[in-house]
């Protein structure tokens, strides 16, 4: 029986003989051809099956499937990120969560500690950046913000529901800290759904031509 292993192919091919492939597809390898070289492969994406250009023609990184003990964050990015992250939160909240971030901002009347954010000040904030705890952090006017591995870890362990973040500088970050994010890029098909879902978010024409910019 041929040992099964994983491929992400590294380039772009639309050519009768062999899958289609896009580069990033990521491909188990069942077999190979003893005589082409050829890999006899699954699209993990599409689930096509077929036959794959051989190693030495074509460029692939070999990668491994992993187990997690933790339900993945997810990083939601592009035009409808954030209308898509609102549905999630609304439509399934047994499923989809967001971490509880700290500020420096001092709370507002009807806010909750913990819950609707974590309220601390300056010099903890500052303390807790220089000590590495912030997955994402930044400042806003006077005021600083920040989300910490231990909040994001809160909502995929203990709660075991997936965390939405909407910060790409966070990838790098949650990496390093083994917690490996589902990044979805979401766009609008046109401009007439874009303009659809900014106004149905109560939002303007100038909004949504800042996102297309």
């Amino acid at each position: 029986m041929a040992e099964v292993y994983y491929l992400r192919a590294q380039f772009t091919l639309v050519d009768s003989t062999f899958l289609p492939v896009t580069h990033g597809d990521i491909f188990q390898i069942c077999g190979k051809n003893s005589i082409t070289g050829s890999l006899e492969a699954v699209n993990l994406f599409t689930r096509e099956s077929g036959w794959l250009p051989r190693p030495s023609e074509k460029e692939y990184v070999e990668v491994k499937r992993s187990m997690v003990g933790y339900t993945q964050p997810i990083l939601l990015l592009g035009s409808l990120s954030s209308h898509i992250h609102d549905l999630l939160v609304s439509r399934r909240p047994e499923a989809f969560s967001t971490a509880v971030p700290h500020t420096t901002r001092p709370r507002r009347l009807q806010e909750k500690n913990g819950v609707d954010y974590w309220f601390v000040k300056h010099n903890t904030m500052e303390s807790m950046i220089k000590s590495n705890l912030f997955v994402e952090c930044g400042r806003l006017g006077e005021f600083l913000y920040g989300t910490t591995e231990a909040s994001i870890r809160c909502v995929a362990q203990r709660e075991r529901k997936h965390c939405l973040l909407d910060s790409s500088t966070s990838v790098q970050h949650l990496l390093t800290r083994s917690l490996f994010p589902v990044v979805v890029f979401v766009r609008a098909q046109n401009w007439r759904q874009l303009q659809d879902v900014i106004a149905f978010d109560g939002g303007s024409e100038y909004q949504a031509k800042e996102l297309i910019a």
